[in-house]
């Protein structure tokens, strides 16, 4: 996986945006209309009632991306050397609270 694309209200969020593409490392994509289940009835009606002869023809129409989001790779090297720590501490600690419980 090199990108990934986000859709709801979540994605209406700058920063949170720009967080979320450091933690994974990856791209973000944000598509002009963020209400994927909204769109997706959209496409679906418009391939239905023969608007468009495809489901691709459809997409390729109906999605435009709004945004792309860049991960900054310093601050995922940060991110990841944080995940390893909390690994190491959960897996002590799940020692330590099974010895226990």
């Amino acid at each position: 996986v090199r990108r990934i694309s986000m859709t709801g209200g979540e994605v209406r969020g700058k920063l949170w945006n720009e967080i979320k593409a450091a933690v994974l490392g990856m791209k973000l994509i944000v598509p002009r209309v963020v209400e994927a289940a909204s769109l997706g009835a959209a496409i679906l009606a418009a391939v239905g009632s023969s608007t468009f002869t495809s489901f691709t023809r459809a997409i390729e129409s109906m999605v435009h991306i709004a945004e792309v989001y860049e991960p900054a790779l310093e601050l995922h090297e940060r991110y990841v050397e944080l995940w390893k720590r909390y690994e190491y501490v959960y897996e002590v600690l799940e020692r330590a609270f099974n010895a226990v419980w």
